[in-house]
């Protein structure tokens, strides 16, 4: 196949790197905990106890507070 198949293909399958979301394999975040933390943040609490709660890295949490990741979720 070409390399659009093959792209096509990985997507599809759950293989594409820096998939969005809980479609990436690995994910331990929920698009109601990234709107849950966001609001949490917003008001006040911080990085370190939502990450704590959440099982996740800071900086994971942070990214998704801040948008820079699960962009997707408004």
């Amino acid at each position: 196949g070409t390399q659009a198949d093959n792209n096509t293909d990985k997507t599809l399958e759950g293989r594409r790197r820096g998939a969005p979301g809980v479609s990436h394999p690995l994910s331990k975040l929920t698009d109601d905990i990234v709107r849950e933390a966001r609001a949490r943040a917003a008001n006040g609490e911080s990085i370190l106890s939502l990450s704590r709660e959440f099982g996740v890295d800071r900086k994971t949490i942070r990214c998704a507070v801040r948008g820079t990741a699960w962009k997707h979720v408004k």
